[in-house]
């Protein structure tokens, strides 16, 4: 006989898959996206509006949101007046 302790640990791990927000995320490969600006916020900026299009134009609608990127990461350097920043991450719906 399964003890109750049992199985209210199963419900709870369950209900814990079940109702995680990324429990049914499903996300690709690394997408990447560059941009230049005067600093490295608005390059950065510029680098998520383009890795936004690449998602979109690769996997659809639904994977070219930034904040629901998986493994995200930015690379910025100052050349001269500017700066030019890439971008990564793996596009989830």
């Amino acid at each position: 006989m399964i003890s109750s302790a049992t199985k209210l640990g199963a419900m709870a791990l369950l209900a814990s898959v079940l109702f995680s927000g990324n429990a049914h995320a499903a996300c690709k490969p690394v997408i990447y996206g560059s941009g230049s600006g005067a600093n490295a916020g608005a390059a950065t900026n510029k680098g998520i509006q383009n890795w936004r299009v690449h998602a979109l134009s690769a996997y659809g609608a639904g994977f070219d949101n930034w904040l629901k990127a998986q493994s995200r990461g930015r690379r910025c350097v100052k050349s001269g007046n500017l700066t030019h920043c890439r971008v990564w991450g793996r596009p989830c719906n």
